[in-house]
């Protein structure tokens, strides 16, 4: 063969080899680009869905405080309505007893009985 027939080939091998390593490294490059850029995505991503939890947990709070006053102010109403009840209850006790009472009067009056 000849020198210089070898020489290309050898010269065009180099070549192949060069840029086959290239394309591997440039492969090997552009994958940690895309996983940089697929872990600072999601990390992104995780930063959005934790602001979005913060935020539904204080609207939950808030919420949640809405509900304890108004649990609140009806539990001081239903004590207020227990006490009239209660008070009404005793006052119809105790007219009971005093009609009971007038009955007897009433009745000893027909039976010709004096007080």
């Amino acid at each position: 063969m000849d020198a210089n027939l070898i020489n290309a080939l050898f010269a065009f091998a180099g070549v192949a080899v060069t840029a086959l390593g290239s394309w591997i490294v440039s492969k090997s490059n552009n994958k940690k680009d895309l996983t940089v850029t697929d872990r600072q995505q999601l990390s992104q991503d995780q930063k959005e869905l934790r602001e979005e939890l913060r935020y539904e947990i204080r609207q939950l709070r808030d919420e949640m405080t809405t509900w304890k006053t108004r649990s609140m102010h009806l539990e001081d109403e239903l004590r207020g309505w227990k006490e009239k009840y209660t008070a009404l209850e005793l006052d119809y006790l105790r007219a009971t007893v005093r009609i009971e009472e007038l009955e007897k009067r009433l009745n000893s009056r027909d039976e010709g009985g004096t007080e």
